[in-house]
This record gives structure tokens, C-alpha cells and sequence, in this order.
């Protein structure tokens, strides 16, 4: 890593690269020094090894996914981020593919790296939240998914614009933010005209932070609402 970080100052001095552009040139400087060092670690598969474009690397590395060998897979993926470095997809699939194994904090690292090269990609925020949340960074994962809604609400992607606002109750309820749940979101589910009024995963999430909170009545009532949108669903009957 130390080898990195002063060839990464090299690279920065040549290309006289400052400020934002400097930092995310050493990141990605370093998520490739992690990339070769677990990657050297039992060696690699030779059908990856000879991929020479990044479409064929995510090819193989997607065969090994499909056929359930995750370890091949990930380790494929990695290549890719090794070497297309200034790659936004490369990133976004190398972290994505750790993410689904459980190496959070690994894949935290290319995630980020693909948002810094990609930063108006509604998914690359979407997934780079998603692992920040089971990694428990609540806080910088309520962040960045506000940033995708942002995005979502611009691009005027209804459907994006609901999942994510899914995912932003859901981790303020992991990080116990029932209040703020509440001041946020119940004003948009209690109308019918409410943005989220017809959602079922919204409205019981805000049922559920007035649960949490002892606001009975309130909770009672969401709860009501949520079953009346999605009455098949026994979870909503039973708060």
C-alpha cells in the first residue's frame, strides 16, 4: 500500500491533479493494491486470467456466479476492478458481488469508487447505500440515499423514487431514527394524496416507528391502511 500511495503521488504531481480529482485517484489507487493482494490469495481462475476486455471478464465471472461457485466469481470480479481501474462498472460489479457474499466493508471501497467516477447513477448510490446500511453506517447510508432520491426525483423515475424511499424507512428504523421516521415520511402516507400514500412497505414502516414510539392509535391506524393496500399480506393484520 505504501508503494501505491507514492506512485499514486507521482501520478498526481504528472498529471497535476488537485483537490477532489487527487483523492479519488489514490482511492482507486488503493482499491487496486486490495484488489491484487486477496486476488494473488489462492490464485485465479486461467479462464479469467486470459479475458483480455471487460466484457469478457463479467462474462466468465458471471458463469461462475450462475453456477454457484462464488468464490471463482469474486475473485473474477476483482480482476476486472484491478484492471479497469477508471471503470465505473467494473467497480459497481466487483462491489456489488461482495456485497451479496457479506465483505461490506470491501465492497464499500469499489462502491465508492463508483459513484466518484459516476456520480449521477441513480444504482451505483442506490447499492453503495445499501452496503453502508449492512455494514451499519446508518448514517452515511440515509446519506447517500437521499442522494439517489434526489436523482430519482429529477429524473422523475416514479418507480426508483419508491424503492428508495423504501430503503431510506427501513434504515431509519435499523438505526432506531423513529421520530425523524415519523417527521419525514408520515405526512406523505396519512393523505390520499400523499406521495407514499399507496405504498404498503412505506405506510407499515411508519406504522411501525409509531409502535416504537408507544403512539398506539397512530400505529393502529397505518397498520389498517397498509393491510387495506396490500390485504394479503398477514404481517400488516398483526402489528
Amino acid at each position: 500500500v505504501r508503494f501505491v500511495m507514492n506512485a499514486g503521488s507521482s501520478v498526481q504531481q504528472r498529471a497535476g491533479l488537485r483537490g477532489p480529482m487527487a483523492l479519488a485517484t489514490l482511492s482507486l489507487l488503493c482499491v487496486v493494491a486490495v484488489a491484487s493482494s486477496t486476488a494473488s490469495v489462492g490464485g485465479l481462475p486461467s479462464d479469467c486470467e486470459k479475458a483480455q476486455t471487460l466484457d469478457e471478464l463479467t462474462r466468465v465471472a458471471n458463469s461462475y456466479y450462475v453456477r454457484g461457485d462464488s468464490e471463482r466469481a469474486v475473485s473474477c470480479f476483482r480482476l476486472a476492478a484491478q484492471r479497469f481501474p477508471l471503470d465505473a462498472r467494473a467497480q459497481h460489479n466487483a462491489g456489488g458481488v461482495l456485497m451479496s457474499k457479506g465483505y461490506n466493508l470491501e465492497a464499500i471501497l469499489f462502491l465508492r469508487n463508483a459513484v466518484r467516477l459516476e456520480s449521477r447513477s441513480i444504482q451505483y448510490r442506490n447499492v453503495l447505500a445499501q452496503a453502508l446500511s449492512r455494514a451499519q453506517k446508518y448514517n452515511k447510508a440515509i446519506k447517500q440515499y437521499r442522494r439517489a432520491l434526489r436523482l430519482a426525483e429529477e429524473a422523475r423515475n416514479a418507480e426508483m423514487r419508491a424503492a428508495i424511499a423504501g430503503r431510506i424507512v427501513d434504515t431509519l428504523l435499523a438505526s432506531g431514527k423513529h421520530q425523524l421516521l415519523l417527521q419525514e415520511f408520515e405526512p406523505h402516507v396519512v393523505k390520499a394524496s400523499g406521495a407514499y400514500a399507496k405504498d404498503a412497505h412505506i405506510v407499515s414502516g411508519v406504522a411501525a416507528a409509531a409502535g416504537e414510539l408507544a403512539q398506539f392509535p397512530r400505529c393502529a391506524a397505518l397498520y389498517e391502511q397498509a393491510m387495506d393496500l396490500h390485504p394479503k399480506n398477514a404481517f400488516f393484520a398483526s402489528p
